[in-house]
């Protein structure tokens, strides 16, 4: 299966959650899944940041070749009022 991971990598920051670098290291490691790209985008720390640690952990998981591209550094718009 085909993947593209949209994340907020905060994994390594301290008081950081782990759960979207767990969530790259299964998909690396099954081999049911072809991850064909990360992008990383504000939320859980800076966008600069979350890219930078989602290129580390891919490069400590042997998988360099998958590339990572850095999103939106803030909301492209506002949410719809509930």
């Amino acid at each position: 299966m085909r993947v593209i991971l949209d994340t907020d990598m905060g994994m390594g920051v301290p008081g950081m959650e782990i759960d979207d670098g767990f969530a790259l290291a299964l998909l690396v490691a099954d081999p049911a899944f072809d991850l064909e790209l990360v992008t990383s985008v504000n939320g859980n720390v800076d966008v600069e940041t979350g890219t930078y640690l989602s290129v580390e952990l891919l490069d400590r998981l042997c998988r360099p070749d998958v590339p990572v591209v850095r999103g939106a550094a803030a909301p492209l718009g506002a949410p719809e009022p509930v």
